[in-house]
């Protein structure tokens, strides 16, 4: 009896940890994410540094954003943002945040974020509402938009969608733009 039990433990024990991290969040609906958002801007990571809170509690990281487009949030966004992120290394120390966004350097896509609360060295910050459901990563080379619920294919299609959402045209910043690649690749020739 006791075999049934501890064989039936471990293979429910597989399955939960087998599943996907996109089976462990739960599901935003896109008008959410994009309606409860106080800032949607377009941008690359340029610049990560890690730091303790204020408690030296928790270690976050501070995603610098170059914004090249706002969707919403109004024409007094400056050029950069701070974006935090839970868990970093400072030192010998590391924390890592299970089902959260962890960016890497020069990550492209659409950040949809609200100001943080946190008792932090650093303000002002923001940081992802819905945590990895409030980024749209972006591949430049494929011209698609990666999300654990809602990716798509085409990023000026889903810039287009976007704008259904928040009934306004974007402010484009004077800054290098985002754009897929595709489009701008030449045709490879094989000659011999």
């Amino acid at each position: 009896m006791l075999c049934k039990h501890l064989v039936f433990s471990l293979c429910l024990g597989v399955i939960f940890i087998a599943r996907p991290l996109s089976a462990q969040l739960v599901e935003l609906p896109l008008e959410e994410i994009f309606g409860r958002s106080a800032l949607i801007v377009e941008g690359r990571v340029i610049e990560q540094q890690s730091f303790w809170d204020n408690q030296h509690q928790n270690i976050y990281t501070n995603n610098r954003i170059q914004v090249s487009r706002i969707f919403k949030g109004g024409s007094s966004v400056p050029t950069t943002l701070n974006v935090i992120t839970p868990g970093g290394i400072v030192g010998d120390q590391m924390q890592r945040v299970s089902e959260s966004v962890e960016y890497a350097p020069g990550a492209v896509g659409l950040f949809c974020l609200i100001p943080s609360l946190l008792d932090l060295p650093l303000t002002p910050v923001w940081e992802n509402y819905g945590a990895p459901q409030g980024f749209f990563q972006y591949s430049l080379s494929a011209n698609s938009v990666g999300h654990p619920f809602h990716p798509q294919s085409g990023i000026a299609g889903f810039r287009e969608n976007l704008r259904q959402y928040t009934h306004k045209q974007e402010i484009i910043l004077p800054v290098a733009q985002l754009e897929a690649e595709t489009a701008n690749r030449a045709t490879p020739i094989i000659s011999s």
